[in-house]
């Protein structure tokens, strides 16, 4: 049960990730662009939770009643966690300069398409 679950939790993150790469390059439409990366984004923190998650362990956190001599045999690896929170901070901040841009871009030209913005540039 423990493995079909961790290779779930892959599998998802690898199609998230994946499936919003070929969103964000098949994509004509720079909203549809940003959104493509997102999902990229989420398939990578999917994936990287998934690398420190142990099946019947405990989150990191110990209180009163649980202590022991030797707390990492039973809780998860803190890291991939910390390092996701990270992450999603990084991606809501790159995510809104992104919609910035498309903005100022459509301001700008009176389109989000992205023929019209290589037209532009010759």
């Amino acid at each position: 049960m423990a493995l079909v679950l961790e290779i779930l939790f892959y599998l998802n993150g690898i199609i998230l990730l994946t499936g919003g790469l070929i969103i964000a390059i098949i994509s004509r439409n720079i909203i549809k662009m940003i959104i493509g990366f997102v999902l990229a984004h989420t398939g990578v923190n999917i994936i990287l939770v998934s690398t420190g998650y142990i099946f019947n362990r405990m989150p990191p956190i110990l209180n009163k009643f649980q202590q022991t001599n030797n707390p990492a045999a039973i809780s998860v690896d803190p890291v991939p966690q910390a390092l996701v929170l990270t992450s999603i901070v990084i991606g809501v901040a790159t995510t809104s300069l992104f919609m910035f841009y498309a903005l100022r871009y459509y301001r700008d030209n009176g389109t989000i398409d992205r023929d019209s913005m290589e037209e532009h540039n010759d």
